[in-house]
Order: structure tokens, then C-alpha cells, then sequence
């Protein structure tokens, strides 16, 4: 296997193991007195809701992708390409744009 894909599969697992880890500590901290009990209850009560974990997912998933991403462009660099098209193009009797090959076939 490619060691690039070795290496995407380890960091997506990666997220995933921890994105649940943290979720099973909301849920043991939920067991525990106090302010921190009743303020996971109330965390694992909005994760647990099907629409708002849903929308919540949702978003995770987004802000993962835009980081993701946002890595991916300062590590490679910006992916922009200008394309300035110098003078006006040659055409042939139709109008049609000569292309590179015809225009070099044409001058030899």
C-alpha cells in the first residue's frame, strides 16, 4: 500500500477515535454530582436530540473539512492559476481558434 494512504486512513481514525472518546467522557461525567454532572446531562441531552445531532454532525463535519483544507492549502501552497492569453488568438476560415500544433505546422 501507499504509505500517503496509510497515512490519511491513520489520521481519519484518529478523529474518529477521539471524537468518541470525548463523547464517552461526556457521558461518564454525567454520572458525577455537581455542576459538571448537570452540565454533561445537558450536553449529552442536545447531542442525543435527533435534529440538533444531526445539524451539530453536520457542522462538526464541516469544520472539519475547512480545516482539512485550510491545511492542505498551507502546506501545498494556493492552487490559483492565472491564464493571460498574450495578443489576439489566430483564427482559421470559420473562426475557429488554431491551436499550438496547427499554428507551428502552419509556419513550417
Amino acid at each position: 500500500m501507499d504509505k500517503d494512504f496509510v497515512r490519511q486512513i491513520v489520521k481519519g481514525s484518529l478523529i474518529v477515535t477521539v471524537f468518541f472518546v470525548l463523547l464517552c467522557l461526556v457521558a461518564v461525567f454525567s454520572y458525577l454530582p455537581g455542576f459538571l454532572g448537570e452540565w454533561s446531562k445537558a450536553l449529552l441531552a442536545i447531542l442525543t436530540n435527533p435534529v440538533l445531532m444531526a445539524v451539530s454532525l453536520f457542522f462538526l463535519g464541516l469544520t472539519f473539512v475547512f480545516l482539512i483544507n485550510g491545511i492542505r492549502r498551507n502546506r501545498e501552497g494556493n492552487d490559483y492559476v492565472r491564464l493571460d492569453a498574450e495578443g489576439k488568438p489566430q483564427l482559421d476560415e470559420d473562426g475557429v481558434a488554431l491551436e499550438d500544433e496547427q499554428l507551428n505546422a502552419d509556419k513550417e
